[in-house]
């Protein structure tokens, strides 16, 4: 399957290399948008899928409009609408065949599993763990170490068709982080003009309007004095009460006029605080459940019955508080590193509070040095449990360990390989085991179908805990693993 990027900047064909898109010229698809980040996101390869992640942009990235968490990997679907700022993209695919190879979003690389219906060669022995074994002089304190077996001859592969899981990929999860939904609006209310009456219309507001009558020129007259009109004198008095009414009259209006705009406007003001309550309440409600169905997408199970999520770990710094620990057993934050310098021998950490029975259960896996990686499951206790193994050379091996000694013999030379395992130190493979009944799928990178399938028909452990491997068949090995998911019925 042929994956690209159609957009403004043309089509761009996906490969297995990581693409970065950004305003900074040193990324993959640099964007000419003022909303996009100078590093905004990723598209990386997950196996035979992509997956988008945002890289702590200041605007956001939205898939189909709906923002995706800073830091979290989301699985993108054909037809998938990406866009950054104003500028827009189209994931597409097409039938074209694609490499095997596989990558998840988290920096974890992969290991090799076991052969079908045996334990990985080199298996053989007690172990010892805590003080230390009396029956083993040497055996290390938090050491789970095992002798390789003897060599001996693959079993009968068995005649099983497993159930087809989903063949959309899990992606990796990142506890992520989300933008500040809901925030309050910051608010201020329009300022009403200062309203001055025109001086035709009257005086000042604040002050009462005066009339001061010109005083009268008296020139003493030459002959007998003249009476005043009486016409004249109703005329001037009129004009005054005039005067004097209208600045009263205007005044009330004016103030009246006033103070029904102030009310106008607390009562808009009112109301728009009032929306904007209702308005981010919305947005909270909003952001809350599309956080919630994000997280739903990212533990979603390929492996039907087990469909409802039972643990999840980062298995980074400050989640191993449940795990072994101790030199071969640490954390950081990378992920948590399981570590053997010892030939013929291996290590596991356990999950300190798990007990299982019929289950799914995936982690993705690095070898970073040495030979072989893997789970074990349904472990009793130390000498007793079920493992499979993924290597560094394409191999894997699965079956049962019991009473401290594997109990099928296999050679060195004929454990069998997968080309759904990414060879070599430093790859990550996506490693899972769905366990039902005496049965026992492996699954590696691709998990429409099983790389092979192993059982038990003794049915010799029904639950226990589960752990993680680290293998030295001839090279001090180091495995690191992050994103331990388990599903159940």
């Amino acid at each position: 399957m042929e994956a690209s990027l159609n957009g403004p900047l043309g089509r761009t064909v996906l490969g297995p290399t990581t693409v970065t898109l950004g305003r900074a010229p040193d990324n993959t698809l640099v964007l000419n948008d003022p909303k996009a980040s100078s590093h905004h996101a990723e598209i990386r390869p997950e196996g035979q899928y992509y997956s988008l992640v945002d890289l702590g942009s200041t605007n956001g990235t939205f898939v189909n409009e709906q923002q995706a968490y800073s830091g979290v990997a989301r699985l993108l679907q054909p037809g998938d609408t990406l866009r950054i700022g104003d500028t827009r993209f189209t994931f597409e695919t097409s039938s074209a065949p694609q490499s095997s190879s596989y990558s998840a979003g988290s920096t974890v690389r992969a290991t090799p599993p076991p052969p079908p219906g045996g334990v990985a060669p080199g298996f053989a022995g007690n172990t010892s763990y805590g003080l230390g074994n009396p029956a083993y002089p040497g055996s290390q304190p938090y050491q789970e170490t095992v002798p390789a077996p003897p060599p001996f001859p693959s079993p009968q592969q068995p005649s099983y068709t497993p159930p087809q899981p989903s063949e959309t990929q899990m992606p990796t999860y990142i506890p992520s982080s989300y933008g500040q939904p809901g925030q309050q609006p910051s608010y201020t209310p329009p300022q009403q003009p200062g309203y001055t009456p025109s001086q035709p219309y009257g005086p000042p507001l604040d002050q009462q309007p005066s009339y001061t009558p010109p005083a009268p020129v008296y020139n003493p007259p030459s002959g007998p004095p003249k009476k005043r009109s009486p016409m004249r004198v109703i005329i001037l008095a009129v004009i005054a009460l005039v005067i004097i009414l209208g600045g009263g009259i205007g005044y009330f209006l004016i103030h009246s006029n006033q103070v029904a705009q102030n009310n106008s406007n607390a009562t808009a003001t009112a109301s728009t605080h009032a929306n904007n309550a209702t308005t981010t309440a919305q947005a909270v409600a909003i952001a809350t459940a599309h956080a919630n169905a994000t997280a739903t997408a990212i533990v979603t199970s390929h492996f039907p019955p087990f469909t409802s999520l039972a643990f999840n770990d980062a298995l980074t710094s400050g989640s191993d508080a449940q795990w072994s620990s101790g030199s071969a057993c640490k954390a950081n934050t990378a992920g948590y590193q399981v570590s053997i310098a010892q030939v013929g021998n291996f290590e596991f950490c356990t999950q300190l509070n798990s007990n299982f029975s019929d289950f799914a259960y995936q982690v993705n896996m690095t070898i970073q040095s040495g030979d072989c990686g893997g789970l074990i499951f349904r472990k009793v206790d130390n000498n007793n449990f079920y493992i499979m193994l993924v290597c560094a050379d394409g191999s894997y091996d699965l079956g049962l360990f019991q009473n401290g000694k594997p109990s099928w013999a296999d050679s060195l030379t004929q454990r069998p390989t997968s080309a759904a395992i990414k060879k070599g130190a430093g790859q990550q493979n996506v490693v899972a085991v769905v366990i039902q009944g005496d049965t026992y799928n492996l699954y590696v990178n691709d998990f429409s179908k099983s790389v092979d399938t192993f059982t038990d028909s003794n049915n010799t452990f029904s639950q226990g805990s589960i752990a993680v491997v680290a293998n030295d068949f001839t090279n001090p090995t180091s495995v690191v693993y992050t994103n331990a998911v388990v599903w159940t019925q």
